[in-house]
């Protein structure tokens, strides 16, 4: 951990990059932490690339935010094959917008909203938005709390590393909702409750944060909001 957070500041000169770099450390950290992978040197490395590769990114201003209609259906084809168990698909709901729908059957459904913007490359989508919902629910918002509560996340998660590529971002962030194929099932792994009162909407609802280390080769864990708090 410690190569991890010193590591790429050798390379770096803008005191920007180093701000940043400070902002997206933390989630860095949170990948590694977990599950003992900090005792996994290889696993580390690639964390440090991943962050050094970020830094180099914004240092030259090349945020790799965007893809081409190609690239993305590139992409697609890519995550088909990394997770079989996963539905994907995309709409073209305008002549400047896609949606990309990755759905669990018969559980749930990541709607990702990509607008068209003019870049150095040509006209690429970016995505701007994440929606969650039920899979027999059209959209565009669930009326469900508990789909609501993790669209809240899974935005936070892909914001958070906006200095990656987008290729990298798309990867994680699908790796991790691919964690939800257990919601309706999964106990807490503070608790061992399904259900407990969640203090914020006061309703009862399932452990809806998944361990977000997602590199790990072991059983993901899943908490209440309050358990993890608490923990």
């Amino acid at each position: 951990l410690h190569r991890l957070e010193k590591k790429p500041r050798e390379k770096l000169i803008s005191d920007e990059v180093r701000t940043l770099l400070d902002e997206y450390t933390p989630y860095v950290r949170l990948l590694t932490e977990q599950g003992n992978v900090k005792e996994t040197g290889e696993m580390i490395d690639s964390s440090v690339r991943d962050l050094d590769m970020s830094a180099m990114r914004l240092q030259i201003g090349d945020f790799g935010e965007g893809l081409t209609e190609s690239e993305l259906e590139q992409q697609i084809r890519l995550l088909r094959e990394k997770h079989p168990q996963l539905d994907f698909e995309k709409y073209a709901v305008s002549k400047r917008t896609r949606l990309l729908v990755v759905r669990i059957p018969t559980i749930i459904q990541m709607s990702m909203n990509l607008k068209q913007v003019e870049s150095s490359n040509g006209e690429e989508f970016e995505v701007n938005s994440i929606n969650v919902f039920s899979d027999d629910e059209n959209g565009p918002f669930s009326r469900f709390q508990v789909f609501n509560r993790i669209a809240h996340d899974s935005n936070i998660i892909w914001f958070s590393i906006a200095g990656f590529s987008v290729e990298h971002r798309l990867a994680k962030i699908v790796q991790w909702f691919s964690l939800f194929e257990n919601l309706f099932s999964a106990t807490c792994s503070v608790c061992n409750q399904h259900l407990q009162m969640d203090p914020r909407t006061s309703q009862h609802l399932p452990p809806l944060w998944r361990d977000i280390d997602i590199k790990s080769t072991g059983p993901n864990k899943a908490f209440h909001y309050g358990c993890l708090e608490a923990a």
